[in-house]
């Protein structure tokens, strides 16, 4: 179970990357769209009520789509906790989450 659930959080980080690039090249959007609904549906099966939660509260953000810097910092969210989901507790914090993403 936990390669699955693993396999669908880094799909997600992955939509995130490439729904970045079609935002700014306005390409591959629809694709996108389906492969996160398999992420949520994935999500709701396998991770525990914290993810799910975070996953859609991020969702809401991202589909509204007016204030970017909020709807990267639920994305912070979301991946703390699936961090924590994964490996417990943890020192990390959004802000670690986001200076990965944001400064490779």
């Amino acid at each position: 179970m936990i390669s699955e659930k693993l396999r669908i959080y880094l799909d997600f980080i992955d939509i995130f990357i490439k729904s970045t690039e079609a935002i700014k090249y306005k390409k591959n959007i629809k694709d996108l769209g389906s492969r996160l609904l398999k992420v949520g549906l994935g999500l709701m099966v396998v991770a525990p009520d914290s993810v799910v939660k975070k996953y859609t509260f991020w969702k809401l953000l991202a589909m509204e789509g007016s204030n970017m810097e909020k709807i990267v910092n639920a994305f912070g969210d979301v991946i703390i906790e699936m961090r924590k989901d994964l490996i417990g507790e943890t020192e990390c914090n959004v802000e670690d989450a986001l200076d990965i993403f944001l400064k490779g």
